[in-house]
Parts: C-alpha cells; sequence; structure tokens
C-alpha cells in the first residue's frame, strides 16, 4: 500500500442478490424485504403463517404466493380440454399443443381435460398420479415442468378407471 494511502469511507451495500439470506431462514432478503409489514429483511420467520391461510411464509415463498394475501395460493384447476387455451407457450410449443387437443377430441381417445396452474420462475413442478388414494404417492413424478412465468398445461396420460393427481413446487436446482 503506498505511503499516505488511507482506507475510508468503507460501506457495504446489499444488491438485493437473489441468495442472500441474512437470517438463514431459507427466504432470501430482498422477498423478506417485499412482504414484511416494516420492510426490513429478516422480520419474516420461515415458519410463521402471515395471511392465516394455512401455509408458512417459507411455503409462500416457494410457491411464489403473497404471503400478506389469503387469497393468493397456489392452485391446480382442472380444465376441460375444449376449454385449453394457448397458456402463454411461445408459438411453437401451443401449435404442438393445439394440435394434440384437436386429435384427442377428435379421435374420442385419451384425455378429456387437462392440469393448469400459474408457473413461477425459478420453480420445478413435478406432477404426480396414481388410482388407489390408499397406495402412498410414487417416488417417481409424470412429468417435470421448469416455471417461466406463465400458465401451464398438462395433459395427463390416463391408463384407465379413476385416476388422482397432485402438483408438488420446489424450487429450482439452480435457484
Amino acid at each position: 500500500m503506498p505511503s499516505g494511502f488511507e482506507l475510508s469511507g468503507l460501506f457495504l451495500c446489499d444488491t438485493g442478490g437473489l441468495y442472500y439470506d441474512w437470517d438463514g431462514d431459507g427466504i432470501p432478503n430482498w422477498w423478506e424485504a417485499r412482504y414484511s409489514p416494516v420492510g426490513d429483511k429478516m422480520s419474516m420467520p420461515a415458519n410463521d403463517d402471515s395471511d392465516g391461510d394455512g401455509a408458512s411464509n417459507y411455503a409462500e415463498f416457494v410457491a411464489y404466493t403473497d404471503p400478506t394475501n389469503g387469497l393468493s395460493r397456489f392452485i391446480v384447476e382442472i380444465a376441460h380440454a375444449a376449454d385449453v387455451g394457448d397458456g402463454g407457450f411461445p408459438s411453437s410449443q401451443r401449435n404442438a399443443t393445439m394440435i394434440l387437443r384437436s386429435r384427442l377430441l377428435s379421435e374420442g381417445s385419451g384425455p378429456h381435460f387437462v392440469l393448469r396452474w400459474q408457473s413461477a420462475k425459478g420453480r420445478m413442478y413435478s406432477v404426480y398420479s396414481k388410482h388407489d388414494l390408499s397406495m402412498p404417492w410414487s417416488t417417481t413424478s409424470d412429468a417435470e415442468i421448469e416455471g417461466s412465468g406463465v400458465e401451464v398445461e398438462w395433459v395427463p396420460q390416463l391408463s384407465g378407471g379413476e385416476m388422482f393427481f397432485k402438483v408438488m413446487v420446489r424450487l429450482a436446482d439452480d435457484y
């Protein structure tokens, strides 16, 4: 260091990065600051349910719902195939989806419904199915879908009889 050089005015600046989590609860600072009633980065305990809807603040972060609004929740809808829209897909995917839907309806085979939900970037969605609710869910999913911030429409592959479905959301590995 040159003589007479002095380090002064040093400060720490939080740039709002995705990975900072000062309180170590799994919820990043930017998210806590966005939804905290006092606007700080450590006042939303992960296990609390700030809006009383049954989902913890951490679960709301993972699902990318608003932890201050009890009506904001991760919802999977069942839609009749005739009601399926383009779902916000790029045109190449949208066309493939529309062709598949048309074939299923005109041939009278396959599923006549889709599962639909709003996705979020940085999230992965796992779809599971089973025929018997008394049996455990499979550890292998039927589909793994990366969230993109648009509505997702997934066409199930039915194998006869009653079927039950669940969609689980988790943070993407690179998030």
